[in-house]
C-alpha cells in the first residue's frame, strides 16, 4: 500500500508509510491526509526558484506556481480513453479536474445511451476539445481565432507551439489531425494551455482579479487544479465561483449554459451555501463531481426526476480507480432552485432543549458496525436560554414555516459510576479549548468549578433520534463522502453500490 502513494504521490517509500501509520492503514484516508496538511503548510518557498537553461515563456506563471517544467503528474498525462470502459484512467493525483471535464463534455454531446460501454471515436474526442477550446475565444462575433497549443517536433515537451486556428471545424480538424499530441503524455498540458492562450493572458488575469484572484491555474504544493481553471475549461472564463450567490451583498447569480455539463461539490456540504442553478441542473445528465480534494464524473440516461434511477460514477485515479461505479439512487425529489433576490440569513438560534451540537460517536459502536454511521449512537449536547443571544448569536426570526424543534429532556444526572461531559464547558470550547470532561463520581465540574446540577451534562442519543440537520451533519462526517454529495442534489436520497466497495470521490 506504501508503493501506492509513493507512485501517486512521489513522496519517500518512509513519507508514504508514516502518512499510512497516521490513517490506519487506509490509502484513501492517507491520500486526504496528506492533501490536508499540504494545504496547510502552502507552498513550498523553493517553488519561486527558476530551474537554470528553462526559459519559460511569460504567460507560464498564470498557470504554474514556479518557473520550473511541469511535474510528472501532468507532463506524463495523455487524454487517451480507456479501453476497457468509458473514462480517461489517471496516473497520478493533480489533473483529474481537467480530465473530468473532458469527459463529461465527451457523456454531453455523445448521441449514444450513456453507459460504461459506450464507445467513444477519435472524431468525438476531438469535437469535445474543440467545444471546451472554442469557448474561451473572447470574442464572439468577428475575428474568432483559437490558439491551438501542439509540441513542436525539434524540442522536448515543455513550451509548445501555438498555431491560430478559427473556431469550429477548423479548430475540430487541426485537433484530429494533431490528436496523439493530445491522446499520449503531457496532452492534458496542450489543453490547458489551449485555453488560457485562446481567452488571452490579459483576459484570464482580469477574469482572476473579478473574483479577487490572482492565480496560478494549477495550485502548489501538491499541483491539483484551482476552481478558476475548472470554470476555464467548463464555461470558458477563469471565474471559480460556483455558488447560487455572490460572496459580496449574496446577490444571485447563476453560470451560462455553456457546454450543457453541471457540477455538484461537496464545498456546498461545507459552507451550506447551495451551487448555483444551471449546475445543478445542466443540459444533460452529466456532472463533474467535486469531492473537495478531488475531481471524478457522474451521468445518467435515465430520468433523473423519477423517484429511482441509475447513476454511473468513474474514477480515474488508484487506489479507487479506474473503476465505474454502479449507484442505484432513490430519490425524494431533488433540492429547490436557489431562491429569488439576495441570500437571507439561514441561521435560527437553538431553543432550550433542542440539539445544540453533536460531540461525537460511540466508539464501540463504530467498532462494532463500521460504516453503519446511521445506527451508531451519538453524544449530544443541548441548547440552554440564551436571552442576550452571547451563545448562540441572534439568527432570524423563526416563521410558521419553520419545522418545529424537537425537545429533549435532559433527564436525571450520571450516576456516580460513569465518567460526564460538562455542558457549560463545551459551549465555550472555541475559547477555552476545554471540552469538558470529567471522572465518574466528580459532583463539581473540575475545569469551570460549577456544580453537575448548574452546568449540565451531555446525553446519549441514537440517529434515528437526531434531528435533521445533525443527521445531516454527522452523515457527511462519518458516511462515504458520495452521499453527501449527491444528496446536494437530490436530498435525502439512499444509495445502493449493488454489493461493491462505496466509490471514491
Amino acid at each position: 500500500m506504501a508503493a501506492q502513494l509513493v507512485d501517486m504521490l512521489g513522496m519517500s517509500l518512509d513519507e508514504a508509510t508514516n502518512f499510512l501509520d497516521m490513517a490506519g492503514g487506509d490509502v484513501e484516508a492517507a491520500m486526504n491526509l496528506y492533501f490536508s496538511m499540504m494545504n496547510e503548510a502552502g507552498p513550498d518557498p523553493m517553488l519561486t526558484q527558476q530551474v537554470p537553461g528553462f526559459d519559460a515563456p511569460e504567460w507560464w506563471g498564470l498557470v504554474w506556481p514556479d518557473q520550473k517544467p511541469p511535474p510528472e503528474s501532468w507532463a506524463q498525462q495523455g487524454l487517451r480513453l480507456d479501453p476497457e470502459m468509458f473514462g480517461i484512467p489517471q496516473h497520478k493525483n493533480g489533473p483529474c479536474g481537467v480530465l473530468a471535464v473532458v469527459q463529461a463534455v465527451l457523456a454531453a454531446q455523445s448521441d449514444q445511451e450513456l453507459s460504461p460501454t459506450m464507445t467513444v471515436t477519435d472524431e468525438a474526442v476531438a469535437a469535445a476539445l474543440s467545444a471546451i477550446i472554442g469557448q474561451c475565444c473572447p470574442a464572439q462575433v468577428g475575428d474568432q481565432s483559437c490558439a491551438l497549443a501542439l509540441w513542436p517536433q525539434d524540442q522536448t515537451q515543455v513550451v509548445p507551439k501555438v498555431e491560430m486556428v478559427k473556431r469550429g471545424a477548423e479548430l475540430t480538424a487541426s485537433i484530429l489531425a494533431n490528436m496523439t499530441d493530445f491522446t499520449e503524455p503531457g496532452g492534458v498540458l496542450l489543453l490547458v494551455y489551449s485555453c488560457l492562450l485562446t481567452r488571452t493572458p490579459e483576459q484570464v488575469r482580469k477574469d482572476l482579479a473579478s473574483e479577487m484572484e490572482n492565480g496560478p491555474l494549477i495550485l502548489a504544493p501538491t499541483f491539483v487544479c484551482s476552481m478558476p481553471l475548472m470554470g476555464l475549461m467548463m464555461r470558458g472564463q477563469a471565474r471559480g465561483s460556483i455558488s447560487a450567490y455572490s460572496p459580496i451583498g449574496g446577490q444571485p447569480t447563476d453560470w451560462p449554459p455553456a457546454l450543457g455539463v453541471g457540477l455538484l461539490s461537496f464545498s456546498e456540504v461545507d459552507s451550506q451555501i447551495p451551487v448555483c442553478d444551471t449546475l445543478k441542473t445542466p443540459a444533460k445528465n452529466v456532472w463533474v463531481l467535486h469531492g473537495g480534494d478531488h475531481f471524478t464524473v457522474g451521468y445518467s440516461s435515465q430520468d433523473v426526476l423519477s423517484s429511482e434511477f441509475l447513476l454511473w460514477q468513474y474514477n480515474g485515479l488508484p487506489p479507487g480507480g479506474p473503476r465505474t461505479c454502479r449507484i442505484s439512487v432513490c430519490s425524494q425529489g431533488v433540492a429547490p432552485a436557489a431562491a429569488p433576490g439576495p441570500r437571507q440569513e439561514t441561521f435560527l438560534a437553538p431553543v432550550p432543549g433542542q440539539v445544540e451540537g453533536v460531540v461525537q460517536c460511540d466508539a464501540d459502536d463504530k467498532k462494532q458496525r463500521p460504516g453503519e454511521w446511521n445506527t451508531w449512537r451519538y453524544e449530544v449536547v443541548l441548547a440552554v436560554s440564551d436571552p442576550d443571544c452571547s451563545l448562540y448569536g441572534k439568527g432570524r426570526e423563526r416563521t410558521e414555516h419553520d419545522p418545529e424543534p424537537t425537545i429533549f429532556d435532559l433527564g436525571e444526572a450520571p450516576g456516580a459510576d460513569r465518567p460526564w461531559r460538562c455542558a457549560s464547558c463545551y459551549r465555550g470550547r472555541f475559547k477555552t479549548m476545554c471540552f469538558g470532561q470529567n471522572a465518574a463520581g466528580a459532583m463539581v465540574c473540575e475545569h469551570c468549578n460549577k456544580p453537575q446540577a448548574e452546568a449540565g451534562w451531555s446525553l446519549w442519543v441514537g440517529y434515528d433520534e437526531l434531528p435533521p440537520g445533525k443527521q445531516a451533519g454527522v452523515t457527511a462526517q462519518h458516511a462515504p463522502k458520495i452521499i453527501s454529495l449527491l444528496a446536494t442534489k437530490w436530498p435525502g436520497c439512499s444509495l445502493d453500490f449493488h454489493g461493491e466497495p462505496h466509490p471514491s470521490v
